[in-house]
């Protein structure tokens, strides 16, 4: 159990805990309520929780997963912050995320985060407008600004849930 509580307290730390690992225990519990007795509605969670458990632990500049295909919890975690990738010519290019997004939409994924830290918060809010003016295809939960341990200093975070209207 205690293993447990120091993967929360990680969690917890990057801003991970409450934006995405709360919100899809609270989605997926919703969907069987107020059924709690078969003992399989479990395993999809704990294997949810795993995945996080390797984002929690990421090195940068190290690729964990970062997609949940699930029966019921189907998300993916998309990090803006590749400097190679985000900023050439002086400009932010958001050509390559947008693919990501496309390409999760096609797979079926139900869920998409968007996660940024410091300079890149300015990228991530581009990608988030541009999203914004698809709305037959994407719908905006929420945009969430928070701080997080990065150093051992205190920086900047954003996090977009989007639905992806296509797979709901």
């Amino acid at each position: 159990m205690k293993d447990k509580v120091i993967i929360l307290e990680k969690l917890s730390e990057q801003g991970i805990f409450v934006r995405i690992l709360l919100q899809e225990l609270k989605d997926y519990g919703l969907q069987f309520y107020p059924t709690t007795s078969n003992r399989n509605l479990f395993k999809e969670p704990r294997q949810f929780f795993e995945m996080l458990e390797k984002l929690a632990n990421k090195e940068p500049n190290i690729d964990v997963p970062l997609d949940f295909e699930g029966k019921y919890i189907k998300i993916s975690i998309i990090l803006i912050g590749r400097h190679n990738v985000l900023y050439r010519k002086n400009e932010i290019q958001t050509g390559p995320y947008k693919k990501q997004i496309f390409d999760r939409e096609e797979k079926g994924t139900k869920i998409i985060y968007l996660l940024a830290l410091s300079y890149n918060v300015i990228a991530v809010k581009k990608i988030s407008e541009e999203l914004d003016k698809m709305p037959d295809r994407f719908i905006k939960i929420y945009e969430s600004n928070y701080k997080v341990k990065f150093n051992n200093r205190k920086i900047k975070a954003i996090c977009f849930r989007y639905h992806v209207l296509k797979n709901i």
